[in-house]
C-alpha cells in the first residue's frame, strides 16, 4: 500500500510542477513561431543548446498553455517510456 502511495504522490507531483527543461524547449519553438532568435530569449532560463530543427517537435505545443503543453508532453513521454 506505500508503494501505491508513493507511486500516486510521484506522479501527481510530475504534472503539477515546473519542468525547466520542457520550458527553455516550449520558448524556443515559440519564438520560432515568431520568426525571433531563441538563442537571444532572455526568459530562457539556461539558453538553446540544440538546433533549430530539435524544436520542430514543440511547435504544435506552442499553441498552448504552458502547463497544458507540459502535461502533454509528459504524458507521451510516459506512453513512449511504457510502450517500449
Amino acid at each position: 500500500m506505500a508503494e501505491l502511495n508513493i507511486i500516486v504522490n510521484s506522479i501527481i507531483r510530475l504534472f503539477t510542477i515546473i519542468a525547466p527543461d520542457f520550458q527553455v524547449l516550449w520558448l524556443a519553438a515559440k519564438d520560432l513561431t515568431t520568426t525571433n532568435n531563441p538563442y537571444l530569449n532572455t526568459q530562457i532560463f539556461t539558453g538553446v543548446g540544440y538546433p533549430p530543427i530539435s524544436l520542430l517537435f514543440y511547435l504544435p505545443l506552442t499553441n498552448l498553455n504552458y502547463m497544458v503543453a507540459q502535461n502533454i508532453f509528459t504524458a507521451i513521454s510516459i506512453v513512449c517510456i511504457l510502450r517500449y
